[in-house]
């Protein structure tokens, strides 16, 4: 009777196992690559950089007059391309830019040009 009841158990207790067991491609999405943004500004004073996505603003950093920045936007999706803005304001004024929308996908680079006349400003894709 011992015998039989762990024949019975046994299998059982191996089906449970398995179907509590993550299935196979379940695992975390893979990071995507991020976005290289290179921001060079010609304008005679600072600037606060930002991404625009989905409507919500999301800060880079500063980039001091005459220099060029390199910042990372790591909040794309793995695989997926999306329409992001770019924007730039002068630190202690009330100068800004916001570029229109731009395609771009994970491990691309993205160039803003900040002008000394701000709505000047430009702003490019590079694909890899």
């Amino acid at each position: 009777m011992k015998n039989l009841l762990r024949a019975l158990v046994m299998p059982a207790a191996v089906l449970v196992a398995a179907a509590c067991a993550p299935a196979s491609g379940s695992s975390r999405k893979p990071a995507a690559d991020p976005v290289t943004v290179e921001v060079t500004n010609q304008n005679r004073r600072d600037v606060r950089v930002y991404v625009v996505r989905g409507g919500t603003s999301v800060r880079l950093g500063t980039v001091v007059s005459g220099r060029t920045g390199t910042f990372t936007y790591r909040g794309m999706s793995a695989g997926q391309s999306e329409t992001l803005q770019m924007g730039a304001e002068v630190i202690g004024g009330d100068a800004r830019y916001t570029s229109g929308g731009v395609r771009v996908a994970p491990g691309e680079r993205v160039a803003l040009r900040v002008e000394d006349l701000i709505q000047s400003s430009s702003i490019s894709v590079r694909r890899p």
